[in-house]
């Protein structure tokens, strides 16, 4: 009988185990040696009953519980700016259409920021280098100009690649704002355009973020000159568009009124022949002084520049 126990007890063990310990491969392997087992075991002691009804049933496998996917990594919806540029805007949806086929002509110089104007590309346009330069330019509705301290602004626009009047592809570019009078929230110049859409024509919805411009120097740019008593510049070169204009003359300080554009102008006393220097504040809250202008003359010629 402690034979019989034995038995009982070992085929026993094996039917637990095989469901305790085993993987598939060893729930394989003890299946079989089960079968073997209860074989003899039968064959020596056929009064079990499990022997009269042919023995127990193995043990259903294991099924092995699924592997979960990895999940899929998405990119954000916003990029990052190729040059750099810090952002300080949040997302939103608007429209973008395409304004002109010229690189620097009519449209650019004709624009309400007056950042191509003669006048104030007489001495040179070093502000143009971040982006102007680069066709990166558009114009932009009322609403994006604020009127006129919206001139300068820089945008992070994207195209996601759906959507269109026209067959696109996804793009993004970073453009400098020169311009009003936009039906879209961006009308822009036909390479900065089929950079963001790979199009050449067509309205497309974007998303745009405003981001810090990169700068080659903020500069002031005398546009109505020979005068002590009223002058009128152009800002130009800063992070975002200026939101304020102090314009010093040797004691006295004048808090210049935006005229148009990116051009601030002040009615002044009529001294002559002291030191000058602008603070500016911009749209995001940082400020900077350009200073020591003119080798301290005053008045002076249009279009004569000091630049940080």
């Amino acid at each position: 009988m402690k034979a019989v126990s034995f038995l009982k007890i070992f085929v026993s063990t094996l039917l637990i185990s095989s469901n305790v310990f085993a993987t598939p491969e060893v729930e394989r392997e003890l299946q079989a040696q089960q079968s073997f087992f209860i074989t003899l075991i039968c064959s020596i002691f056929p009064f079990f009953g499990f022997c009269a009804s042919g023995g127990p049933s193995p043990s259903p496998p294991t099924a092995s519980p699924p592997t979960a996917s990895p999940p899929t990594i998405r990119p954000p919806t916003g990029s990052s700016p190729s040059g750099g540029e810090a952002i300080i805007g949040s997302p939103t949806s608007g429209g973008l259409t395409k304004f002109t086929d010229e690189a620097f002509g009519g449209a650019l110089r004709g624009g309400q920021c007056e950042f191509a104007s003669s006048a104030a590309t007489a001495q040179g346009n070093d502000w143009w280098g971040p982006y102007i330069a680069q066709l990166r330019w558009c114009a932009v509705d009322s609403k994006l100009l604020k009127g006129g301290r919206g001139c300068g602004d820089c945008y992070l626009i994207e195209f996601g690649g759906t959507g269109g009047t026209d067959p696109g592809r996804a793009g993004s570019a970073v453009i400098q704002v020169t311009d009003g009078g936009s039906g879209e929230e961006f009308d822009c110049q036909v390479d900065a355009f089929e950079e963001i859409t790979g199009a050449t024509t067509g309205i497309f919805p974007v998303t745009y973020t405003q981001v810090e411009c990169n700068s080659d120097g903020v500069f002031v740019v005398v546009l109505d000159g020979n005068n002590a008593f009223f002058t009128k510049v152009l800002i130009a070169g800063g992070p975002t568009g200026a939101a304020s204009v102090k314009f010093n003359l040797g004691s006295q300080s004048f808090d210049m009124f935006l005229l148009s554009g990116a051009t601030w102008a002040v009615n002044l006393s009529g001294t002559t022949n002291v030191p000058t220097s602008f603070d500016i504040t911009w749209t995001d809250g940082s400020s900077v002084t350009v200073g020591s202008c003119f080798g301290g003359s005053w008045p002076v010629a249009t279009s004569s520049q000091c630049s940080t």
